[in-house]
């Protein structure tokens, strides 16, 4: 198994992202659970796993980013309602408030590592403004 995996192989790396369990998958797949684990301690095959399960849940990322634009339509569909019940429509507008301040966060704290890693290395410089 230098650099290429067996049929066999593929189909354990697809029944380990899909079973809950190293004995299931080993069964899906028609090996021992002893054969998984040896092929988990290969390096080559252990990489392709790794590489495809990566695959997956960028995949995943990617679906879950597409829909995004639509949840905040319905939310600010439900929020904008004026038929619709006052608690649901609050609910609405704190869930809208609630992920724009956590994006806010996350795009300070991404800012302020790249701002310590330029400044750690010596590739930016700190000016004070008074």
């Amino acid at each position: 198994m230098a650099n290429e995996l067996t049929t066999k192989q593929e189909k354990a790396i697809i029944a380990l992202m899909t079973q809950p369990t190293l004995h299931e998958a080993a069964q899906s797949v028609g090996v021992s659970y002893v054969t998984i684990n040896s092929w988990l301690k290969n390096p080559f095959f252990n990489q392709e796993f790794k590489r495809m399960r990566d695959k997956a849940v960028e995949s995943a990322l990617g679906k879950i980013q597409n829909s995004s634009n639509n949840a905040v339509n319905v939310l600010i569909g439900i929020m904008n309602d004026e038929s619709k019940n006052a608690n649901v429509r609050v609910t609405a507008a704190k869930t809208i408030v609630e992920f724009s301040m956590k994006i806010r966060d996350s795009d300070v704290s991404a800012q302020l590592e790249e701002l310590t890693q330029l400044i750690k290395t010596g590739k930016g410089t700190v000016q004070y403004f008074e």
